[in-house]
C-alpha cells in the first residue's frame, strides 16, 4: 500500500526483494550513480524532505554536512562526478534557506547563495508538524506555523491553507511561495492539512479523495480548526480559508456549505 523501491528481476519478470521503504509513508523517487552502475539514493518525504544514500561517498558527505548544520537541515542538490564540489542547501523549520558549496578536496565550505537576498537565513515564524484526529477517526498530519510576534499568546486568529491538487502535499521545509510564512508574519496561526487525498501517505490515503470531493474532505478542514481550538491555539469564531487550485474549491466550499463556520473564505483559481 505504499510506494517502496524493489529489485526486479527481468529474465523472470517477477518482483524481487525490498531495497528500501518508509513506514506509514511513501518514497518519492530513486537516482543512479553518474554511470548508471549503481543505486545513488532514494528521497523521501515525511514532515520534510530527506534522502538516504546509498552511494558511500555522498552518504559521508551528507553525514559531515549534518554534523556542521544540523540533521534535517541539509538537502544535497547537486554535485560533481568525483564528489569534489557539492551544491547543498540548509534551512532549519522557519528559516529561510540558503545555498552553500562544499570543496571536499580543501574541506572549505562557501555561501554561494541565498534563497530570498532581503530574508538572507532569518530565523522567521516557528513551524512543526502536528497531528490532529478527524471526527471519523482517522490521523491528519499537518503543517502548524506560529506568529512570532504573539509568542505565547493564546486562542489567535487562524487560516486554513488547503494545498492545491489534491493529489499533492504540503511539507515543514521552507516554501519559496511564503504564504504561511507571510500570514503568520501578519499575526495568524496557519495550519496546512494533508487531508484525504494527499500524496505521500500511501495508495489507501490518496484514494480516499475519490468521490468526497466537498464532503469528507472538506470535513477535514474543518477538524483542523476543532483541534486547534481544542488546544487553546486559535480561536474557532476568528477562523478564515484560503487556498489555490483545489485548495481554492475548499475556500469556495467551505463558504457554501460551512458558512457560519468560517469569518471569511479566499478562492484563488477555483472553480
Amino acid at each position: 500500500g505504499y510506494r517502496s523501491l524493489y529489485e526486479f528481476d527481468l529474465s523472470t519478470m517477477k518482483l524481487g526483494k525490498k531495497v528500501f521503504g518508509v513506514p506509514g509513508y511513501d518514497i518519492g523517487g530513486a537516482a543512479l550513480t553518474p554511470d548508471r552502475s549503481a543505486l545513488l539514493g532514494v528521497t523521501y518525504t515525511t514532515g520534510r524532505e530527506h534522502w538516504t544514500y546509498f552511494d558511500p561517498r555522498l552518504k559521508e558527505i551528507q553525514s559531515l554536512l549534518e554534523e556542521s548544520f544540523g540533521k534535517d537541515n541539509v538537502l544535497i542538490a547537486t554535485a560533481d562526478a568525483k564528489r569534489e564540489t557539492i551544491l547543498f542547501r540548509v534551512a532549519k523549520m522557519g528559516q529561510a534557506e540558503t545555498w552553500y558549496i562544499f570543496d571536499t578536496v580543501s574541506g572549505g565550505i562557501g555561501r554561494f547563495a541565498y534563497g530570498n537576498d532581503t530574508l538572507k537565513d532569518a530565523m522567521l515564524n516557528p513551524v512543526s508538524v502536528v497531528t490532529y484526529p478527524a471526527s471519523d477517526g482517522k490521523k491528519i498530519e499537518a503543517i502548524l506555523t506560529m506568529p512570532r510576534h504573539r509568542a505565547g499568546q493564546k486562542n489567535l486568529p487562524l487560516i486554513v491553507l488547503p494545498h492545491g491538487g489534491p493529489w499533492a502535499r504540503d511539507r515543514a521545509d521552507w516554501d519559496p511561495y511564503g504564504w504561511a510564512q507571510s500570514l503568520a508574519e501578519l499575526g495568524y496561526v496557519v495550519i496546512q492539512p494533508n487531508y484525504r487525498g494527499s500524496t505521500g501517505y500511501g495508495q489507501a490515503w490518496e484514494a480516499m479523495s475519490d468521490g468526497n470531493w466537498g464532503t469528507r474532505m472538506q470535513d477535514d478542514l474543518n477538524d483542523a480548526v476543532d483541534y486547534l481550538a481544542h488546544e487553546g491555539i486559535a480561536d474557532a469564531h476568528r477562523a478564515c480559508i484560503m487556498g489555490w487550485s483545489y485548495g481554492g474549491y475548499a475556500a469556495s466550499r467551505a463558504a457554501q456549505r460551512d458558512g457560519s463556520r468560517w469569518r471569511c473564505a479566499i478562492s484563488g483559481a477555483g472553480v
